[in-house]
């Protein structure tokens, strides 16, 4: 807030607010306990903006924006061009946060909203709600004792629509990450991959090794695949959810010797920077009651590849200043029927 006066700061709400009332695409106005959801035809501005009273050091006022959030490649909060005119929608104030009353009475609708915003924007699609996916496969033999490789295997991937939200709104941002981890469809391939990886390392687990554990062979081989999946199949906070998964878990032999492998991975892509599992254990109680069935997928890593030379460097670029997150078509329960996996 500095360079700002005080008493310009409730002319700079009450500019907010008007702000997107007139360019918001969906405008949500909280009155006590019920909602009116209001829409602008040619919105400059491609959010959903909730209004509603709040608190700001210590003065409360009746309207102000509680929070936004992006609508595909729109960033909450961003100014914006007006398509006639030329000219330009100033930037909105992050100042205000919804109360946990406020959130616990709007969520279940939010939700629900979301998925259906999703659902109309892939039904306009003339490619449908999924594309096809050619894949590389692998499956560990314990008679041969190898990975065999099953090379262009097409794989089913569902197709949604994309938002943004501001990390400040921590009680939606908590309710997001834990419904990512809790979807039928997430959990069915974190607990496929650890149970790969278990199976693969079972020799190791069984008859022991002599060797370094990260300098075995089928060690350095799931390294090798982690590595390539890496923000492309499975992000780096689900990797470490993974672990969560693992046959037996501590019990098993292998199991801080696998914890090491994983972080050491994290760390050489530079890709420890995690919130997600730390915002899913702040979720408010019940969260299942508010999500429903949205299905939901973090997309806020993104791989980069850089030169150095003649040499290839990999790091992992986390969006800061947003969490950025894809709703599905479908419902969480209905994936399994849905979509083929292989």
């Amino acid at each position: 807030m500095k360079g700002i006066s005080p008493k310009a700061i409730p002319k700079l709400i009450a500019r907010d607010v008007r702000t997107v009332l007139h360019h918001a695409a969906i405008v949500i106005v909280l009155k006590g306990h019920s909602a009116e959801v209001r829409t602008n035809k040619n919105p400059a501005l491609n959010v959903i903006a909730i209004i509603g009273p709040g608190n700001f050091v210590g003065r409360q006022f009746s309207k102000a924006l509680l929070c936004e959030i992006g609508i595909g490649a729109s960033r909450p909060y961003r100014e914006a061009n007006i398509k006639r005119g030329g000219k330009r929608v100033m930037k909105r104030h992050k100042w205000f946060t919804l109360s946990s009353t406020q959130y616990e009475h709007l969520a279940s609708r939010l939700f629900k909203l979301l998925h259906a915003i999703a659902a109309n924007r892939v039904a306009t699609w003339k490619s449908g709600d999924r594309f096809f996916l050619s894949t590389t496969r692998h499956w560990h033999t314990k008679r041969q004792k190898k990975i065999v490789v099953y090379r262009d295997q097409s794989m089913e991937v569902p197709r949604g629509c994309r938002f943004s939200v501001s990390p400040a709104d921590e009680l939606l941002c908590a309710d997001i990450c834990w419904a990512e981890i809790h979807s039928p469809r997430v959990l069915r391939h974190l607990q496929n991959l650890a149970r790969f990886i278990d199976r693969t390392l079972s020799q190791y687990r069984i008859n022991g090794f002599v060797r370094s554990f990260q300098n075995l062979g089928f060690v350095k081989k799931i390294k090798t695949q982690l590595r390539a999946q890496l923000c492309i199949s499975i992000a780096p906070h689900l990797l470490i959810e993974m672990l969560r998964h693992y046959p037996h878990g501590a019990k098993n032999r292998l199991f801080s010797d696998i914890e090491d492998m994983v972080f050491d991975l994290l760390v050489e892509d530079q890709a420890l920077e995690i919130r997600e599992l730390a915002l899913a254990k702040r979720v408010l109680p019940h969260p299942a009651s508010r999500v429903g069935e949205t299905d939901i997928q973090i997309r806020n890593h993104l791989l980069q590849t850089e030169r150095t030379g003649t040499s290839l460097s990999r790091r992992t670029r986390v969006y800061q200043h947003h969490i950025i997150f894809e709703v599905f078509a479908h419902k969480a329960s209905e994936w399994a029927t849905l979509y083929r996996k292989s």
